[in-house]
């Protein structure tokens, strides 16, 4: 009865969920422990019926975050690209990741650099770049939240003060610290390069000069989505490309079809002052 049982668990949902079969396969495991979960178990045919409720209830699919949440996530990484390429139309290049200070120690972020064109002049203006990000009077902006730079978790309220969205900086990325770069969005492979990627629980301030290196985001794309953890979307999170468009990373990207994503190494029409 026991094999029976436990064969079944997993013919049932061992194909999806082998965690859940093992754990419905218990009620079949315990008259095996011994006599005083043999005699709570003498029914066996209560015994299977239980165990195929609980490979069924455990086994039921379990329902996705709303797709609405996905659908406002991507329109922020649209109006964060068109914030980009607005930024370049005017200023002839892309803002810097950072703008850093006589010292090379980074002052202010690019997403105060783009706030004019997300129609946020008032928080532009009361900025002070005569101070770093955390100065005294830039810190009055702190609680300031802006729901472009938001994608919450479900259940959670928007525009939470922590960006969602970041630059890929360092070597062979577009972003290479406080150097303004230059990408033809009309080139070929400008629809083929990540301009802004979605990382959950980045615990960045929007204000914040600071973004994810290229190796910490093969980490979080790479890393298993455990079946207990919530997630913002499906799939492996929102990125804008330097064209404008965006999409939504597939559950399954190779390293390679990543990094063809990320670097500027495939003939990509980019400069660097």
């Amino acid at each position: 009865m026991a094999l029976t049982g436990v064969t079944l668990c997993f013919v049932l949902v061992g194909n999806y969920e082998p965690l859940l079969a093992a754990i419905a396969s218990i009620p079949f495991l315990l008259p095996l422990c011994g006599r005083p979960f043999a005699r709570l178990w003498k029914n066996t045919t209560l015994a299977l019926v239980l165990a195929v409720g609980l490979c069924i209830v455990l086994g039921t699919p379990r329902s996705q975050p709303p797709p609405m949440r996905r659908i406002v996530c991507l329109n922020n990484l649209r109006q964060i690209a068109k914030a980009l390429l607005m930024y370049q139309q005017q200023h002839g290049s892309l803002p810097p990741a950072y703008v850093a200070d006589a010292d090379g120690k980074p002052m202010h972020s690019w997403r105060v650099l783009i706030l004019p064109y997300l129609e946020r002049q008032d928080l532009y203006e009361a900025y002070r770049f005569d101070e770093p990000w955390g100065g005294p009077n830039n810190r009055k902006l702190h609680a300031h939240s802006l729901n472009v730079f938001c994608c919450a978790k479900e259940g959670e309220p928007l525009g939470a003060p922590n960006t969602s969205y970041v630059l890929l900086t360092g070597p062979q990325t577009l972003f290479q610290g406080s150097r303004s770069p230059k990408l033809s969005p009309l080139s070929e492979q400008a629809g083929k390069t990540l301009l802004a990627v979605e990382v959950p629980d980045s615990g960045i301030h929007w204000m914040e000069p600071r973004d994810v290196t290229l190796q910490a985001y093969r980490t979080i794309v790479q890393a298993p989505l455990p079946w207990s953890r919530p997630i913002h979307h499906q799939g492996r999170g929102n990125v804008a490309y330097a064209d404008g468009h965006v999409e939504s990373l597939p559950d399954r990207i190779t390293n390679a079809e990543l990094d063809a994503r990320i670097t500027i190494a495939g003939g990509e029409a980019v400069t660097h002052p």
